[in-house]
Formats: C-alpha cells, sequence, structure tokens
C-alpha cells in the first residue's frame, strides 16, 4: 500500500492524507479530496451545511464532520483527516475543502456532488428566508435505513 504506480507522476501533496485513510479504514476503498466552491466555503465559515432539508441529501451525506484546521499537506493534518473518518465518511476541512470516503469511486463522488448541491441549498434557503426541513421523525427513519 502507497506504492506510487505511475513513478513519472509526481504524487500530489495530499498524498500521506489518503494513504492515512486507507490504513486505518479497510472498508475505504475510494477517497476523494477536492474544492467544491459551496461547500468549501462552509470550511471557511465554520457553517453547517444543511443536509436535512431533502431525503437524498440526508440518505447520502448524513452529518458531515467539521474538521479543525491544520496545514495542507501536513502529516498533522493526514493524522487528523484519518481520525476523524472513523466518525464520518463525509469531512469539511476547516480553511480548506471537503473529503468523502466510501468502498468506490462512484460512491464518493456522488456524496462530493450530493454535499456541494446540500451547501447551495442551505445558501438559497437561508437567503430566502424560508426553510422547511425534514422533522427529526423522517432524519431519524432515513438515518436507520440508509446510514
Amino acid at each position: 500500500m502507497g506504492e506510487n504506480l505511475t513513478p513519472d507522476l509526481k504524487p500530489s501533496i495530499e498524498f500521506n492524507l489518503h494513504l492515512n485513510i486507507y490504513k486505518r479504514m479497510k472498508d475505504v476503498s475510494a477517497v476523494i479530496h477536492a474544492h467544491p466552491v459551496f461547500a468549501s466555503s462552509f470550511s471557511a465559515m465554520k457553517g453547517t451545511i444543511n443536509t436535512s432539508l431533502t431525503a437524498e441529501a440526508r440518505a447520502i451525506c448524513g452529518e458531515p464532520k467539521f474538521v479543525p484546521y491544520a496545514v495542507m499537506g501536513s502529516e498533522e493534518l493526514a493524522d487528523i483527516v484519518a481520525k476523524n473518518a472513523e466518525e464520518a465518511d463525509i469531512m469539511i476541512l476547516e480553511n480548506h475543502g471537503i473529503i468523502t470516503t466510501g468502498k468506490s469511486l462512484l460512491q464518493v463522488f456522488d456524496k462530493l456532488e450530493v454535499l456541494e448541491n446540500a451547501a447551495k441549498m442551505t445558501l438559497i434557503t437561508r437567503i430566502a428566508g424560508n426553510r422547511k426541513m425534514l422533522s427529526s421523525l423522517r432524519i431519524s427513519e432515513i438515518d436507520r435505513l440508509f446510514r
């Protein structure tokens, strides 16, 4: 694990972040680290993306975990993220970006896409001043069935 299979390509500075997740989480086969504009904005606001506005967002994203800041590319960040990956499959990295983990690349991409849409919906409903979240009963039911 961790062998560069494309030696002509230089690994990302976040290589250890990915590797530490794989080492710690044996059931994880895919990791995406990205910086989508809307979801990443919440990392800079230390805000909460409301994943309880739609059933799809709740089922796919659950409650994303906010991870404290550490310098990008650092061993500290790789360690913090790997520890938090035990508690959440979607992480918002303070003043940085997003991490999603799962069993396949398609699954983790889906999580990233739905999180970005949930971030947009959170901002739109805040601006409009009108939102109707799922009830606690519906949230519990979705969590039980999908999370």
